[in-house]
C-alpha cells in the first residue's frame, strides 16, 4: 500500500523498502536523497526536506549508476523523470536489442528510450524517446529504414503505454504512433510491408509505411496473450502459438488456414525452416513437433525428457538447436535424431543463436560459449560477464557477436570483447 509506505518512511529510519519483488535502498549524498534499487539505479530527489515520493513510480524506472559523456546526456537525464526526481544517472536496464539488417547499428531498448549504437565502435549514435512508459520489444524492418518499438504489459510490475511506435532510422524521428496497439510480440513480414503484433486474444496487421491497420485475427483462446508468432519466409502465412494449439493465418485475406493440434501443453516457441516447408514448435509437454506447412500434417516428434526452453533452425534448415537447461541438443531434421549434445554450462542457458554461415552456435548463461556445429566441440568461452547473459546475436555478416546482460552489451570479434555500458 503506497500510502502506508509513505507514512512508515517518515516515521522511522528505513534501511530497505521491499515492494513486490523489488527493493529500494535509501541513502544520503551530501544534502540530497538518492535511491538505489536492485538494478543499480540512482535517482537524485533534491535537497531536504523531501516531498512525498511516489515509490510505485520510482521502482519502474530502472536507472543504472553509470555516468556518460554522450551528447544526449542533457536529454535522457531529464526524460520522463518520476515526481520530485531532479536527475537520472545511468542509461537504463536493457530490455531488448536488435541488429540493423546491414549490421552497422545495434538498437538497445531500455526504460529511458532506445539507444542506437555504432556496432563497430560501440559509440552512441542516437537515442529514440517517445514512449511514456516501459518499452517491451523492438524490431527492425528488413530494409533497416524503420524500427518498431512496443510498450505492453498486464503485470503491475510493468508500466506500459499500450502503443507501437514506428521510427525513421535515418532521421531518428517518429514516423507513426499506433495507440491501443501495445504488442507482446512484433514481427515484420519478409518484404517489410507489413507488421504483425500479438496482443491479448488477437493478432493485428499494420501497414508498415502508413501505420494503418490492415487486418486482425481473433484467436479462439479467450484471455490468451499472443507471445509467439512468426511469418513464413515467403510472407504469405503467419503462425501463432495459442496454449497447446498452433494456428496458421493467410496474410492477404486474414483467413484462418489451419489449426495444428498434437501438443498437450503450452507452445513456447515457433520457428519456420528457411525454405518455409516445415514449422517447428517447442512445447512445455517436452516435445518439439515438426509440421508440413503445405499439407498441415504432423511430420515428426522430437521427444526429450525436458521441456525445450527455446528452439532455432540452422540457416540451411538441416539442424534444430534446442535449449535444455544447461545443455543444447542439436537435432538432425531429416532423421529426427539427436546428432550432438553441447555440455559445459554450469547455469541455465538463456540465449542461443546460430552464426549466419551456420558453422557456429553461441549460447549464453553466466558466460558465453561458442561451439562448432559439425563436431560439437567447444571453441571458446567469454567469462567476463558480471550477470547472466539474456540475449546473444550475430551481426548479419557474422563478424560481430553481441551479448546482453542486465546493464551492458558486449560486442566481440577476433580481437576480444568491447563492452558497451548501458
Amino acid at each position: 500500500n503506497p500510502q502506508k509506505v509513505k507514512k512508515l518512511y517518515h516515521k522511522i529510519k528505513v534501511d530497505r523498502l521491499i515492494v513486490g519483488h523489488e527493493s529500494i535502498i535509501p541513502a544520503v549524498i551530501g544534502n540530497c536523497q538518492a535511491f538505489f534499487d536492485f538494478n543499480e539505479q540512482i535517482l537524485i530527489l533534491g535537497e531536504f526536506p523531501m516531498k512525498v515520493i511516489r515509490f510505485s513510480m520510482i521502482i519502474h524506472f530502472l536507472i543504472l549508476a553509470c555516468l556518460t559523456d554522450s551528447t544526449f546526456a542533457q536529454e535522457y537525464t531529464q526524460f520522463n523523470l518520476p515526481q520530485d526526481a531532479k536527475h537520472r544517472l545511468g542509461k537504463g536496464k536493457i530490455v531488448d536489442m536488435a541488429y540493423s539488417p546491414d549490421g552497422t547499428r545495434l538498437a538497445v531498448a531500455t526504460p529511458i528510450g532506445i539507444w542506437i549504437y555504432d556496432s563497430q565502435t560501440g559509440r552512441e549514435v542516437d537515442i529514440l524517446q517517445g514512449h511514456t512508459r516501459e518499452i517491451t520489444g523492438i524490431a527492425y524492418a528488413p530494409d533497416g529504414r524503420t524500427l518498431a518499438s512496443s510498450s505492453a504489459g498486464e503485470d503491475y510490475l510493468i508500466l506500459a503505454d499500450d502503443t507501437l511506435i514506428l521510427w525513421d532510422t535515418v532521421s531518428g524521428t517518429r514516423k507513426a504512433t499506433l495507440p491501443g496497439s501495445g504488442a507482446y510480440s512484433i514481427a515484420f513480414s519478409p518484404d517489410g510491408k507489413t507488421i504483425a503484433t500479438g496482443g491479448s486474444e488477437y493478432v493485428q496487421l499494420w501497414d508498415a509505411v502508413s501505420g494503418e491497420p490492415t487486418a486482425s485475427f481473433q484467436t479462439e483462446s479467450g484471455g490468451i496473450v499472443i507471445e509467439n508468432l512468426a511469418f513464413s519466409p515467403d510472407g504469405k502465412t503467419i503462425a501463432t502459438g495459442e496454449t497447446a494449439d498452433i494456428r496458421l493465418w493467410d496474410v492477404a485475406t486474414a483467413a484462418h488456414k489451419a489449426t495444428l493440434q498434437g501438443h498437450t501443453n503450452s507452445v513456447m516457441s515457433l520457428s519456420f525452416s528457411p525454405d518455409g516447408s516445415t514449422l517447428a514448435s517447442g512445447s512445455s509437454d517436452h516435445t518439439i513437433r515438426l509440421w508440413d506447412t503445405t499439407t498441415f500434417t504432423h511430420k515428426a516428434t522430437l521427444a526429450d525428457p525436458y521441456a525445450p526452453q527455446s528452439i532455432a533452425f540452422s540457416p540451411d534448415g538441416s539442424t534444430i538447436a534446442q535449449v535444455r537447461y544447461r545443455d543444447v541438443l542439436l537435432w538432425d531434421v531429416p532423421s529426427g535424431e539427436v546428432r550432438r549434445t553441447l555440455t559445459g554450462h554450469t547455469s541455465w542457458i538463456k540465449a542461443l543463436a546460430f552464426s549466419p554461415d551456420g558453422k557456429t552456435i553461441a549460447t549464453g548463461s553466466g558466460e558465453i560459449r561458442l561451439w562448432d556445429v559439425v563436431s560439437g566441440e567447444h571453441k571458446t568461452t567469454f567469462g567476463d560477464h558480471m550477470e547472466p547473459v539474456t540475449n546473444v546475436a550475430f551481426s548479419p555478416d557474422g563478424s560481430t557477436l553481441a551479448g546482453c546482460e542486465a546493464n551492458r552489451i558486449h560486442l566481440r570479434d577476433g580481437g576480444g570483447p568491447v563492452p558497451i555500458k548501458s
